[in-house]
């Protein structure tokens, strides 16, 4: 699966831990819709601040695995799981026609983040997203992927903090976006 598909199907729940985070500190999000931003994909793209918004679940172990090559279908699969947990856990969201979580309705209600803390060890997590939590040169391959993508003529700007990147005409058509994939894999592996 390439990181332009990835990011349709991640967008918005990457927004909504990202928010459910931010609201439960009181901050107020600010977004230019007219930027397309990636980063760890992780809050598409910062590192969550707590537990259930992101972070590795407890105990040491690792969440679902999404590789640039996976499937939309595999995808949908690990996101559908998430979501049963979530439901499980008591958490209120809304749903692809898939069963896949969509969106989660009140990001600042305690239990919404209690579900979320719950089934964080079946959260889906992209390559990149576990490098950000895990790999202290996370920030210098981000780097390099931006070095690497603009060696393809892609217009990419580094995020002021270092832990991002985001294309400031929004994302490139398909033949280019190739190269995004391509640099991110050479930089970040393929969770292999």
């Amino acid at each position: 699966m390439d990181l332009r598909a990835l990011t349709r199907t991640w967008g918005l729940a990457v927004a909504v831990v990202a928010l459910a985070a931010l609201t439960a500190c009181g901050g107020e999000p600010e977004t230019d819709d007219n930027v397309a931003t990636i980063a760890g994909n992780g809050p598409s793209a910062a590192a969550p601040a707590k537990e259930g918004a992101g972070t590795a679940p407890a105990g040491g172990g690792e969440r679902p695995l999404i590789r640039v090559d996976t499937s939309e279908q595999e995808v949908s699969r690990l996101r559908k799981v998430w979501g049963e947990c979530l439901k499980a856990n008591g958490a209120e969201f809304v749903s692809n026609a898939d069963g896949s979580v969509k969106g989660i309705e009140d990001r600042t209600s305690p239990k919404q983040n209690k579900a979320l803390a719950a089934c964080v060890a079946k959260e889906p997590e992209t390559v990149v997203d576990r490098a950000e939590r895990t790999d202290p040169l996370f920030k210098d391959k981000i780097r390099d992927q931006v070095t690497c993508m603009k060696s393809h003529k892609i217009d990419v700007d580094l995020d002021p903090e270092g832990d991002g990147f985001s294309f400031p005409d929004g994302l490139p058509p398909d033949n280019v976006y190739k190269f995004v994939d391509e640099c991110e894999v050479k930089v970040f592996g393929n969770g292999d």
